[in-house]
C-alpha cells in the first residue's frame, strides 16, 4: 500500500492528472461539493486501474490518497495517465 498526496481542481473543464514539483494535481470536472469531486477523484483513479480511497483532506483540496499495490506499478500507471 502507498500514500500520495493529491492537490485536486474541481469544476475543471476536463478531467486530467499532472505532475509539477513531485506533486501530483488532479483536475476534475465535478464541483466541490457534496462529496462530487471527491467521488469522481477515485473513480478517476478506479479508471487507471488503481484502488485508491481517501485517507486525508475531505473537505480540502489537498488530499492523501491511499492506494492498494506495489509502489513501482502504482507510479508507472499515474505516469503513464499524466498529460503533459
Amino acid at each position: 500500500m502507498v500514500r500520495i498526496e493529491v492537490r485536486v481542481v474541481p469544476k475543471s473543464k476536463e478531467q486530467g492528472l499532472y505532475i509539477k514539483d513531485g506533486l501530483v494535481k488532479v483536475a476534475l470536472t465535478s464541483p466541490p461539493e457534496k462529496g462530487k469531486a471527491n467521488e469522481e477523484l477515485v473513480k478517476f483513479f478506479k479508471e487507471l486501474g488503481l484502488d485508491a480511497h481517501i485517507v486525508k483532506g475531505l473537505s480540502s483540496r489537498r488530499k492523501t490518497l491511499e492506494i492498494r499495490g506495489e509502489k513501482d506499478e502504482i507510479w508507472k500507471k499515474i505516469e503513464h495517465a499524466r498529460k503533459r
